[in-house]
């Protein structure tokens, strides 16, 4: 595997068919023309080829919040053939790299609270959080992925320089946690959410079915997706980060 930065209009062009692979749409979200036109001004597109195939890619745009610059990374996507081989990783590695290269200490993305993998991965494996729930952020998106779902998300932020990201970077596995013993929310026998009565703790737990699609099964989706809502906007608007992935659900903590 060989992951370098895309830069010629030609090699931006297979980032196109990556993403009509993965979210299942009949165009591609980011076309090859507005790519060149970011990196022109300064964004990133680093893709992860095997020989000649382009298995994956990530683009991040800069930033600009809060009085900080920092970068957006707005997709992150992996051919489905080669995934489980720690790509996306590989990918979010070199992203934060060329950002340190470049002053940046700071990259925020958006993802889908209700997919596990993903908050596995941006939680666990990469040390990031998230303190941001934004309803409908994108509208109706449709593809195999989103359906007409309401496409809720959380918005991850990764401080690149802090301790636990660090220690990531270097390959330290990060400190095992358990479940925190109040549940705000839980998964039914049927697999449908069920809100747990839960006093107001430093830390809470919200249990995530294994998997949901609005696909297959779209009314039990929107289900999901209204009780998450419902738990975790309010919760973030206290204060509340989520910190961890652990046992299939979430951790919730107020900071200190």
């Amino acid at each position: 595997m060989e992951l370098r930065e895309l830069k010629s209009l030609s090699e931006l062009k297979l980032c196109e068919g990556v993403q009509l692979l993965v979210w299942g749409e009949a165009t591609p979200e980011v076309t090859a023309a507005s790519l060149r036109a970011a990196v022109h001004a300064g964004a990133l597109v680093v893709g992860a080829f095997g020989g000649a195939e382009l298995l994956g890619f990530c683009f991040g745009f800069p930033s600009y919040v809060d009085g900080r610059v920092g970068m957006h990374s707005h997709l992150l996507a992996v051919v489905p053939q080669a995934r489980g081989r720690g790509l996306g990783r590989a990918l979010k590695w070199f992203q934060r790299d060329w950002c340190l290269a470049r002053g940046i200490a700071c990259v925020t993305w958006t993802f889908d609270p209700l997919q596990a993998k993903n908050a596995r991965l941006n939680l666990e494996h990469l040390g990031a959080f998230a303190r941001d729930y934004l309803p409908d952020f994108y509208g109706t998106l449709g593809g195999t992925l989103n359906g007409p779902l309401p496409t809720d998300r959380l918005l991850a932020e990764w401080p690149l320089d802090a301790p636990q990201v660090v220690a990531l970077a270097a390959g330290e596995a990060r400190p095992g946690v358990g479940r925190p013993p109040c549940a705000v929310l839980l998964k039914r026998a049927d697999g449908d959410p069920h809100h747990a009565d839960c006093a107001q703790e430093e830390q809470v737990w919200l249990e995530l079915p294994t998997a949901v699609s609005p696909a297959t099964d779209f009314e039990r989706a929107l289900r999901w997706r209204s009780a998450v809502r419902e738990i975790m906007h309010p919760l973030f608007a206290r204060g509340y980060r989520a910190t961890r992935f652990v046992a299939g659900g979430y951790v919730l903590e107020r900071p200190g």
